[in-house]
């Protein structure tokens, strides 16, 4: 039998816990350890999320190897580095990293074959000393590979000459059960969703802004914000200013199930990112593929990788996050042909199963 090839992710995050770059770890971990890969995967462990760890671990086919953060961050830098060179010689694979810290540290190694999935952050997020550490080291890499069109270019902008591939997040749609069946109706009130951590990169407060110019229209709307609730008492600040308190609706950590279900009671995923000045920026936006693979369209930001996660005009409309002219006027063109987005949605959202994201790292891999 020929021996399996051995890879090493290290990633930043991973699930048990929320996270897009530890979803995309995980998934590829998984997608790669069925096509003939010896996976392993180093990442921190997060205490919080401790209590599901058992049970995650069940539900894979690869290693992960977790490392506890040291009380003393430069403690922590060295055992993480000595750990990585550890693996490195004892199982010689082909490394990939995701996440800042991720790419820093790998791209120090001088051995093995190595690759970097850039998410858009990295080249910009941090203090002086990490930007410039990212900068050198994405020369380091064999291969670059961005989750988007706009995560390439925080790259390339810096660095014309680097070669960047672009392979757009998958998405586990095994997780989703119910798909949302439209029946036509008089009045669309609509149920707005936006699913992920509240926080400014992800806009919700952009969302409620917008609102008051919503309700003229549409009265009874009602916005869903599904995520860590990090800025929650913000969000309610704003809401009660713009006296559309009623109008919105939280929830905290809702398992698939309950994800799913409450999905298919709203109508429009609406995802209006915005670039942070500290570089935080969205990178690609695969909650909005899933709520298209059930039927729902999407409204997200330009300017930023959701514009790869939709298919304008199709799957949903992109719009300047703060013009409410713009964004009422997707919120009615969509009302006014929802079986068709809703329709286009789910032939778009075919397009990203990991199935088919996994063939293309495997193209990048055996090149």
């Amino acid at each position: 039998m020929k021996k399996k090839k051995n890879i090493l992710i290290f990633s930043s995050e991973f699930p048990p816990g929320p996270g897009g770059i530890g979803n995309h770890a995980f998934n590829l971990a998984k997608g790669l350890s069925k096509s003939q890969f010896n996976v392993k995967v180093l990442t921190p462990f997060r205490s919080r999320y401790s209590n599901n760890v058992t049970t995650f671990e069940k539900q894979k086919g690869f290693e992960t190897i977790y490392y506890r953060k040291r009380s003393n961050k430069f403690i922590t830098l060295f055992y993480i580095y000595k750990l990585l060179i550890k693996l490195t010689r004892e199982f010689n694979p082909l490394i990939i990293s995701s996440g800042t810290v991720p790419l820093i540290f790998v791209g120090f190694l001088s051995s093995s074959k190595k690759i970097a999935i850039i998410h858009g952050h990295e080249t910009r997020l941090g203090n002086f000393l990490i930007r410039y550490l990212v900068s050198i080291n994405l020369k380091r890499y064999n291969k670059l590979i961005a989750v988007s069109k706009f995560s390439k270019s925080r790259v390339t902008d810096f660095h014309p000459s680097l070669s960047v591939d672009i392979i757009n997040n998958g998405a586990d749609f095994s997780r989703l059960k119910l798909i949302k069946e439209y029946k036509k109706v008089d009045s669309f009130r609509p149920d707005l969703i936006t699913v992920g951590t509240l926080s400014l990169r992800k806009g919700q407060h952009n969302v409620i802004n917008v609102l008051p110019e919503i309700k003229k229209s549409y009265p009874n709307v009602l916005y869903h914000m599904v995520g860590q609730p990090n800025i929650k008492n913000e969000l309610i600040a704003l809401a009660r200013k713009n006296n559309v308190e009623e109008n919105i609706k939280f929830y905290n950590y809702l398992d698939d199930n309950e994800l799913n279900e409450l999905m298919c009671k709203c109508d429009i995923f609406i995802m209006l990112s915005e670039n942070l000045r500290n570089g935080d920026v969205e990178g690609f936006g695969i909650a909005i593929i899933e709520g298209n693979y059930i039927g729902l369209p999407s409204v997200g930001s330009k300017g930023c990788g959701i514009e790869d996660a939709i298919k304008d005009d199709f799957s949903g409309i992109l719009v300047e996050n703060t013009n409410y002219q713009d964004i009422v006027s997707a919120i009615d063109k969509i009302s006014n042909n929802y079986l068709f987005f809703s329709k286009e949605s789910k032939k778009w959202a075919e397009e990203f199963h990991w199935e088919i994201i996994i063939k293309k790292y495997l193209n990048v891999i055996y090149e």
